[in-house]
């Protein structure tokens, strides 16, 4: 349900200890779930991850065209300046440590099925409006194989590389947030609800550079096999709590591995 930003709950913040790492949460929305982790990678993590980036051509990102009514359609659009580039979940060895250490602090999310790591680069005057992460085709006609098989895209997790020196935030209109996470830091965010439905709040755009280069990681998470979805609280809500504090969920309990 979209809610007007003056409506929502305060600010959390967590620290807990899990799998030996430290894990600093704070909470920006519940519902839908607005989450940034502090420090999420080490920095050694991340220079060999942007080092590894690095070594690729980023190429004009394109946008879906929603108005083809043909699957794997996609367009140029004034909405989106950025260049970008992809990488297997462990293509390379920066990646691959990045991408295990993802699964081990966010034991409650399947990133089997996730897309491959989207790396973009924003330049001065590099924006994207605000959008939907989730593809929400209009008919069942348009989807792609990749969705048919494996769902629509359930939460976006975004690993910060490179911060600009001057704009470049992360903005939710709807929730009036703004997040501006420094290197390592990891925002993640949900685009459906428990009944696979978009979550309007959700809504989201990157702010034009003003100077210097954001380089950020994307990982869309699919909907097939979360534990998430297939195990919400009697409420009917999406359970935060396997993300903010793993380590006191998983007593007795064992998430969705496929």
């Amino acid at each position: 349900m979209l809610q007007p930003a003056k409506k929502r709950g305060a600010l959390f913040c967590y620290t807990n200890i899990y799998n030996y790492q430290k894990l600093d949460v704070e909470v920006l929305s519940e519902d839908p779930i607005l989450i940034i982790y502090r420090n999420f990678a080490p920095a050694t993590f991340v220079a060999d991850f942007l080092a590894d980036a690095r070594r690729r051509q980023f190429d004009n990102q394109l946008v879906v065209d929603h108005e083809k009514q043909e699957p794997d359609s996609f367009k140029t659009s004034p909405s989106r300046r950025v260049n970008g580039t992809w990488f297997e979940h462990e293509e390379t060895s920066g990646v691959a440590k990045m991408f295990r250490r993802v699964q081990m602090m966010l034991p409650f999310i399947n990133l089997v099925f996730s897309e491959q790591w989207q790396v973009l680069s924003y330049v001065p005057g590099g924006h994207y409006a605000p959008h939907y992460d989730l593809l929400n085709y209009a008919s069942a006609e348009q989807l792609d194989a990749y969705t048919k098989v494996n769902g629509d895209r359930f939460a976006t997790f975004l690993l910060m590389l490179q911060p600009a020196t001057q704009g470049g935030g992360t903005v939710f209109p709807y929730l009036g947030i703004t997040v501006m996470p420094s290197p390592g830091d990891a925002v993640f965010w949900t685009n459906m609800n428990v009944s696979k439905e978009k979550e309007l709040n959700s809504l989201h755009g990157g702010c034009a550079i003003w100077e210097g280069e954001k380089i950020a990681s994307t990982l869309w998470i699919r909907a097939k096999d979360q534990d998430l979805l297939q195990s919400p609280l009697q409420s009917g809500k999406l359970d935060i709590r396997k993300l903010i504090r793993p380590r006191l969920e998983y007593m007795g309990i064992t998430p969705i591995r496929m």
